[in-house]
C-alpha cells in the first residue's frame, strides 16, 4: 500500500470514528476521577477498538465469502450506510448533551470496553471502512499499511481524548456540536463517494465477487 494511500485511510478511519462523540462520553463516565484515571480509560477504549479492528483488517475478504456477498454490493451498503449515520451527526441537536449525562455506576465500571471502546469507536462505520480499504489493497502489504492506518487513526483518537481530560474545563457545548456537524459532512461525502464506487464496479463488471 503506497504511503498516499495509507495517509487517505487514515484520515477517512479518524473523520469515521468522529472524536467528537467519544469526548464528551469520557469525559461524561470519568467525572470526578484524576487525568491519569481518564487517561488509563481512553488507552483501554483504544486498545479494544485496534483489536476489533485488527481482526477484521487481517481476516480481509474472507467475511465476504463467508457471507457471500459481492464487494461491489457491500461497498454500495456500506457507503449507503455511512451517509445514514451522518443524519443524526448533522441535525440531532440533543446527542452531545443526552450523552453527557450522568451514567449509572454499573455502566462506569467497565465503561472503557463498552460503549466508548465498542462501538463509539469502534462502530459498524469504522468496521465498514476497514474492510473497504482492506479490499482495495489485498495481501500482506496492503494488510500492514492498513493495520499502520488503524493505528495511526486510534492513537489520534486516543491523543485527543488525552487532551479534552487535560483541558476539559475549556470545552464547551458550542465546540463539541460544532465539531460533530463538520464531521457529519465529511462521514456524508465519504459514504457517497464509496457507494458510487460500488455502483461503478457492479455496472463495469456485475455482481461477481
Amino acid at each position: 500500500m503506497p504511503f498516499s494511500a495509507v495517509l487517505s485511510a487514515f484520515v477517512k478511519l479518524l473523520i469515521i470514528a468522529n472524536p467528537a462523540s467519544g469526548i464528551p462520553l469520557l469525559l461524561a463516565f470519568t467525572q470526578g476521577q484524576t487525568t491519569r484515571e481518564r487517561t488509563r480509560a481512553a488507552a483501554v477504549a483504544c486498545s479494544v477498538a485496534f483489536g476489533v479492528l485488527a481482526v477484521i483488517a487481517v481476516s480481509g475478504m474472507w467475511v465476504f465469502h463467508l457471507f457471500g456477498v459481492s464487494l461491489q454490493a457491500f461497498k454500495i451498503a456500506g457507503g449507503s450506510y455511512l451517509m445514514l449515520v451522518s443524519i443524526p451527526m448533522l441535525v440531532d441537536e440533543g446527542s452531545t448533551k443526552a450523552k453527557s449525562n450522568e451514567p449509572s455506576a454499573i455502566l462506569k465500571k467497565d465503561f472503557a470496553v463498552t460503549p466508548l471502546g465498542i462501538p463509539i469507536i469502534c462502530g459498524p462505520g469504522m468496521i465498514s471502512t476497514t474492510l473497504l480499504v482492506g479490499s482495495d489493497y489485498p495481501g500482506m502489504v496492503g494488510t500492514a499499511g492498513l493495520l499502520v492506518a488503524i493505528a495511526l487513526a486510534l492513537g489520534s483518537f486516543f491523543l485527543l481524548l488525552w487532551l479534552a481530560s487535560i483541558y476539559s474545563k475549556h470545552i464547551s457545548d458550542f465546540v463539541l456540536t460544532l465539531a460533530g456537524r463538520l464531521t457529519g459532512i465529511f462521514v456524508a461525502a465519504i459514504g457517497l463517494l464509496i457507494a458510487l464506487s460500488g455502483i461503478g464496479m457492479f455496472l463495469e463488471k456485475g455482481s461477481a465477487l
